[in-house]
């Protein structure tokens, strides 16, 4: 199997660097661009067609959920991880719906976002909403379908997403 070809978006270079290096280790994943911004991530993916696009949700320019839109919108075929601190369900519901394939909370660590890589690579039909939920006052991941029960509780705009962000 071919190295998947990623780009990292995320307005902090330290994140985009750490998350770079960490992936440098793996002879599977190939870092091919990083955006610091939301229009900057759209313009990578259309320039060099990446397998993956790990998004963080606040980003100048556009944010990761508007990003997300406008590739859904565009049809892009791409695998794309939201990777944010913002763990609240109207985020978790807002990603799923507009097309997300992961979401993985930032505090989640580099072993639960290299989960989230390996399932959505594998396309398995699993949405993976992992996300965090504090259980006796440590994180810990959940998996599974969550889908459902987010879209039934959080039923925003897309107005009302934007204005979270």
């Amino acid at each position: 199997m071919s190295p998947l070809k990623i780009v990292i978006a995320d307005d902090h270079a330290a994140i985009r660097t750490s998350l770079r290096l960490l992936m440098d280790r793996d002879l599977d994943l190939d870092v091919i661009a990083e955006a610091a911004d939301g229009l900057k991530a759209i313009e990578a993916v259309q320039t060099l067609q990446p397998d993956l696009l790990i998004l963080d949700i606040t980003m100048p320019e556009r944010n990761g959920l508007e990003v997300l839109q406008y590739l859904r919108d565009e049809k892009h075929t791409l695998a794309i991880i939201i990777l944010s601190n913002h763990r609240e369900q109207i985020y978790i519901a807002a990603a799923l719906r507009l097309g997300a394939d992961a979401f993985v909370a930032k505090s989640a660590g580099f072993a639960a976002l290299l989960q989230a890589i390996r399932i959505v690579r594998q396309r398995t039909p699993l949405y993976l909403p992992e996300y965090v939920t504090k259980n006796a006052g440590q994180d810990s991941i959940q998996g599974g379908s969550l889908e459902a029960e987010i879209m039934a509780d959080f039923r925003q705009t897309r107005r009302e997403w934007a204005e979270a962000s």
